[in-house]
């Protein structure tokens, strides 16, 4: 799957990050306000300039040697994206000379990152007396001040020229972004022994390993080869319950764990096998299938029960019986610890990637999709009848198909899951959710009408 590069912008209160960010983005999502500190959480979105594409990070305002709790918290979560970022915008405000906090910031970007990956943009250079500070912000010590007014777009296309030049090394002739070949993500509740997973992948001693639930506070990368390709594992803090989440450590060990889903390629759930699957844990799985993730269930601790030939397989049975969104969710059962069937995790990793990214052919697809819609209909709706005309599969790194059909609003939840388990089975679609979408044809879309129905989507919740 490929993965882009992070830029973070980052800044003190109220110097124009938000409206930064949506102008790169063209579109209204960060809330914009006079009021300082009003983006308290980072927005990501993914991005585009001149044919070069990232992940683009809004955060919260750094307020330097502040004791107020929600100020504390929003300056973890800008430590957060800089140790995701590629490359950091700073952004400052050209309304006045470099202010304290200006000052503190930039000490903190040279301590924790190098010169190539900083790029200084001095905002609300709207006036002539606002740029006459411009040549005062080289006194912060990380390069150029690039001056620009992100309300009006002034300088805004200059300076992203100087972003995607910091990113673009990393791309091939194709645009695409290269990193590793695999990325997994180890998740789970806390004392599950996911660090113990990631010792005995990686044959060291790398990660702390405790009985103490929840020593390991951040989510860890680290890239290694595996039969000749490069895999980066991510060891993620274990997520907690939010009611129980008290300490702000713990809640932000939780939005890694999160974030750390939608950087994987394919999440590892890591389950006690003394203990059963839990309402937790399903939440867990659907943000993996949100963030179209594929999934992989593994049992651990298995030499702690008493078992027999069959106690896999009935407890396999028992779960996909209790949680039918499991079906077609590869389970194993490991033991971390002694390293018992360990190396298989990944081979099962890479399978269900190469699931994530099948591209079936058209007229395969349409034949197999005739076939099922012919053999078993859908059932009758009174005045509304339901006409299937085509398949086709979207150009996504998930499996994603759209239906064309008329009264998509009228399909049951039964004979889409149908349809689903038909795509599963028949494709090989291992370890991945199927997204469905259910849409009017071309031509019924145009006679207008009912918009929801022309834009109807069906979807798959567990």
């Amino acid at each position: 799957m490929e993965h882009l590069p992070v830029v973070a912008i980052v800044g003190a209160p109220n110097v124009g990050k938000s409206t930064l960010f949506n102008r790169i983005i063209r579109r209204k999502i960060a809330v914009i306000d006079d009021m300082p500190g009003v983006t308290r959480d980072r927005n990501y979105i993914d991005s585009v300039w001149n044919g070069v594409r990232f992940t683009l990070v809004d955060t919260g305002g750094i307020i330097p040697d502040t004791k107020k709790e929600l100020d504390l918290e929003v300056n973890r979560q800008v430590e957060i994206a800089l140790e995701e970022a590629d490359v950091v915008v700073y952004l400052a405000d050209a309304q006045q000379t470099p202010t304290y906090a200006d000052i503190e910031i930039a000490a903190r970007l040279r301590r924790g990152m190098n010169e190539e990956q900083i790029l200084l943009a001095v905002n609300k250079c709207d006036t002539r007396d606002a740029e006459l500070t411009i040549p005062s912000f080289w006194e912060l010590g990380v390069g150029k001040p690039y001056a620009i007014s992100a309300a009006h777009g002034q300088g805004v296309a200059h300076f992203l020229d100087r972003v995607v030049e910091r990113l673009h090394k990393n791309y091939d002739s194709k645009g695409t972004y290269h990193s590793y070949s695999l990325s997994v993500a180890v998740i789970g509740r806390p004392n599950a022994g996911k660090s113990s997973l990631v010792n005995a992948l990686l044959q060291n001693e790398r990660t702390i390993v405790s009985e103490v639930a929840g020593t390991t506070r951040d989510s860890i990368d680290t890239v290694f080869e595996y039969e000749g390709e490069a895999v980066k594992l991510i060891d993620t803090a274990g997520l907690r319950k939010k009611a129980r989440v008290k300490e702000s450590v713990e809640y932000y060990s939780n939005l890694r764990t999160l974030r750390s889903i939608y950087r994987a390629d394919v999440c590892l759930l890591l389950m006690d096998t003394t203990e059963p699957l839990t309402t937790q844990d399903m939440r867990v799985i659907r943000r993996v299938k949100h963030d179209n993730r594929g999934l992989i269930l593994i049992w651990n601790k298995w030499d702690l029960i008493e078992k027999n030939s069959k106690t896999f397989d009935i407890l396999v049975k028992e779960t996909r019986a209790s949680f039918p969104e499991l079906h077609n969710i590869p389970m194993i059962s490991i033991c971390a610890l002694s390293g018992l069937r360990v190396q298989r995790v990944l081979d099962m990793a890479f399978a269900v990637q190469k699931s994530l990214n099948r591209r079936i052919p058209r007229y395969e697809l349409e034949r197999a999709f005739e076939w099922w819609v012919k053999t078993n209909p859908h059932p009758y709706t009174v005045g509304e009848k339901i006409k299937f005309f085509s398949i086709k599969q979207e150009k996504t790194n998930y499996p994603h198909f759209i239906v064309f059909c008329t009264n998509p609003h009228r399909m049951t939840d039964a004979y889409c899951n149908y349809l689903r388990n038909k795509l599963v089975s028949t494709f090989d679609f291992t370890g991945t959710f199927v997204k469905l979408d259910f849409r009017l044809p071309g031509k019924a879309r145009n006679r207008g009408g009912d918009e929801d129905v022309t834009g109807f989507v069906k979807e798959y919740t567990l």
